[in-house]
């Protein structure tokens, strides 16, 4: 059994998202560090400025000596890059990138993409995923209207999206082991996209792992009643869920979600 996290890290660059942001990431980093169980692999999305990650990896690095951070440069010299990061507790043997073909809004400036890598635990093969699906288009700047390459809804970008992503999952992912896909997919479960998920990944295995009894997570965007940030498993019946990083709102807008899988 391994202990998984994701968490959105709202560390966005200036002037966006909440403010203070090496306070917030030296505030992570110090309570990661205080795990008495710690996480075996931790998946970060919205890591998108190079002090923060600078921070998390220097102070992390003792209990998490392998690890993947997006230090692409952004687009159009004043974007970002996908904002994803994974630390692994166990060495990262390979892994695949892949930025979406699809964006829209204010994704136009950021290289949204899926990240997977496979470790070994215990000589058993475990792939995760993690990824950050499109946000929604209400109340884009026309800037970034204009400069849409598809013209779709956000419900069809994340359509598309999925549709990548199970296709890289398909590619990457022996048969026979543990599979993983975790991080902010913007979809709450109680739209019509959400039984997209689980009709797109069928085919590869996966399951949300909040259908276990165990957990007692309903909200994972603080102050708001729903769940947008999901682990996905291909072992779904066996997995728990719980919410166990409730001190997030002075880190992030987010809560963490865990696994135990």
């Amino acid at each position: 059994m391994i202990k998984v996290l994701t968490l959105n890290v709202g560390q966005l660059k200036f002037p966006l998202g909440k403010g203070k942001r090496n306070n917030r990431a030296l505030m992570l980093a110090n309570i990661l560090n205080k795990e008495e169980n710690p996480y075996d692999v931790i998946c970060f999305q919205e890591l998108f400025r190079g002090n923060a990650q600078d921070i998390l990896v220097r102070w992390l690095i003792d209990k998490y000596p392998y690890y993947r951070v997006d230090r692409s440069r952004g687009k159009y010299l004043i974007g970002a890059n996908s904002g994803l990061a994974i630390f692994s507790r166990h060495p990262i043997i390979r892994d695949i990138k892949h930025q979406f073909t699809v964006w829209g809004g204010v994704e136009n400036f950021a290289k949204k993409s899926v990240w997977g890598v496979e470790i070994a635990v215990e000589e058993t093969k475990t792939y995760i995923f993690t990824t950050h699906l499109q946000t929604g288009l209400s109340g884009t700047p026309c800037i970034c209207k204009l400069i849409d390459r598809n013209k779709l809804t956000s419900t069809e970008l994340k359509t598309q999206q999925l549709e990548e992503i199970k296709n890289v999952m398909k590619e990457f992912v022996g048969e026979g082991d543990n599979v993983l896909l975790m991080g902010d997919f913007n979809i709450k479960d109680t739209s019509d996209l959400y039984q997209t998920m689980h009709e797109k990944f069928s085919s590869v295995r996966i399951m949300d792992t909040f259908a276990t009894e165990e957990s007692d997570l309903q909200s994972t965007a603080i102050g708001e009643d729903k769940r947008i940030d999901y682990i996905w498993s291909d072992g779904a019946g066996d997995s728990i869920i719980v919410d166990d990083f409730r001190s997030t709102p002075e880190i992030t807008d987010h809560r963490g979600v865990v696994g135990f899988v």
